[in-house]
């Protein structure tokens, strides 16, 4: 079938904006998915980055908490054989000797922890369950019969770490004790741009050993650093969870410091990094933002566009579906919707015994009015009788234009043969009243042939009888009706 240049331009533009559309919609799609994840490989890189850094430092600061140690253990060794050599008096003079910026407190004291000296004066040593945890009071107590080196948890001095030797020397045991500030140390020598950063020193036990910031260390901790050291034998790692000592989750590394019992740990406040990787990608963010706004607009606009061409598609084919089954001129049904409509009533006759009428109609003397007053006259004519058919007739009967001047009416609602009349004579007095000029000679009537059945027929043989009803109101004179049954 030909299609005119204006339906091809509708559908074209129809289907074009409707790709148009779809392909926006699948980019858009396509690009938020893109976004989501960049944003989530960006986070990953981030904090990959952010535990290499903090494993970077805990490694560099446990190998110079190792070295502190052996410095420290080298000391406190040379102050024993210093002090096996000379009276306890002179104690106070060795400390002096080896004091220096790395240890900054040394005592001598008797094994049930009397001070025999110190420096500087005043120093305490953690045996009094009164001013110590019982936890370091006791490991204090086991240090003083090992007879060796050993590290017991600070406590006062919470960036440090303090050293024991416990040697005998003649029938007692005494102990030396010296405290480095170890931890603020190694802090002003890591330079990581965290306001929450944390340095520590924890046993492998769980016991915190030395911190900064300080926070608790009077009690074994059971974080997710605890729980890796406890249960695994990595050297060093990272880890992302919740600190015990901090109360807060943590993003963190370690590092094993050889040779002791200890492990390094740095971290930082997870929220911290949250909000740092936030501001990061804002900018990120906010050009997203824009660019899905820009996106919603045009979206919205192509839906409308869409739409409204949807309506005018839809508008236009209802149009065309009108003038598919309606007459242009008289807005009934035409001829092409009558042969639908009474194929749906044979249909229904043959299948459910249902009864057909049908009616044919011819108008007597429009030929003159159409020659005589031109075809605009005719044209009104058939309007106004249309109107007075439809007038003249139920609603769910057909009424149809089907020639020049013919004219048909389908009904399957009718009691006997008198309605069918009933009907015909109700047209032929309704057409008869019309005046349409001063001359009687252009006036018109109307000729009907009714053929009914109730019994299955063919459409053809339904409409030949209602044919030859017509011829034969014809030959009677015109503007009459013949009925029969078939």
């Amino acid at each position: 079938m030909k299609i005119s240049k204006r339906e091809f331009k509708l559908i074209f533009a129809y289907k074009t904006t409707r790709y148009i559309f779809i392909f926006w919609l699948i980019f858009n799609i396509i690009m938020l998915v893109s976004f989501i994840g960049s944003i989530i490989a960006l986070y990953s890189y981030e904090l990959n980055h952010t535990k290499l850094e903090l494993l970077t430092a805990a490694r560099q600061s446990s190998s110079l908490v190792s070295k502190s140690i052996q410095s420290n253990k080298y000391i406190l060794f040379a102050i024993k054989k210093e002090l096996e050599n000379k009276p306890l008096s002179k104690a106070t003079s060795v400390f002096k000797d080896f004091y220096n910026k790395d240890v900054e407190y040394f005592a001598i004291a008797k094994q049930n922890g009397t001070v025999i000296a110190s420096y500087p004066e005043g120093f305490k040593l953690p045996l009094d369950s009164k001013i110590y945890p019982n936890h370091i009071v006791d490991i204090a107590k086991e240090c003083l019969h090992t007879n060796s080196y050993c590290i017991v948890p600070s406590y006062f001095y919470k960036g440090y770490l303090t050293h024991f030797v416990t040697f005998p020397l003649g029938n007692k045991t005494f102990l030396i004790k010296a405290s480095a500030p170890v931890l603020q140390s190694i802090k002003d020598q890591i330079f990581l741009p965290y306001k929450s950063l944390d340095l520590g020193i924890i046993r492998n036990d769980g016991l915190m050993q030395a911190n900064i910031p300080p926070e608790s260390i009077s009690k074994i901790q059971t974080g997710i650093l605890s729980k890796i050291l406890k249960n695994t034998k990595e050297q060093y790692g990272s880890y992302i969870g919740y600190s015990s000592a901090y109360k807060t989750d943590k993003i963190g590394a370690f590092s094993r410091i050889d040779g002791s019992n200890l492990t390094f740990f740095v971290s930082i406040k997870k929220s911290e990094f949250l909000d740092r990787f936030l501001a990061s990608i804002s900018p990120i963010i906010a050009i997203a933002f824009l660019g899905a706004f820009a996106s919603l607009i045009t979206i919205l606009w192509i839906l409308d566009k869409t739409i409204d061409l949807e309506e005018t598609k839809r508008k236009y084919e209802k149009g065309i579906e009108y003038l598919a089954y309606n007459d242009i001129l008289t807005h009934i049904p035409n001829r092409a919707f009558f042969e639908h409509r009474f194929n749906q009533m044979i249909a229904g006759l043959n299948r459910n015994q249902r009864k057909v009428c049908l009616m044919l109609l011819d108008l007597d003397g429009f030929k003159k009015i159409n020659d005589t007053l031109g075809h605009d006259s005719g044209d009104n004519t058939l309007k106004t009788v249309a109107k007075v058919f439809k007038s003249n007739i139920r609603a769910h009967d057909t009424l149809a234009r089907i020639g020049g001047d013919e004219f048909a009416i389908l009904t399957d609602s009718f009691e006997d043969q008198k309605d069918l009349e009933m009907i015909a004579k109700r047209i032929i007095k309704s057409i008869n009243s019309l005046t349409f000029t001063n001359k009687m000679d252009l006036n018109i009537g109307v000729s009907i042939g009714i053929a009914y059945t109730t019994h299955p027929q063919t459409k053809e043989a339904i409409f030949k009888a209602a044919d030859d009803a017509l011829y034969a109101s014809k030959q009677k004179g015109k503007n009459t009706y013949t009925i029969v049954r078939i």
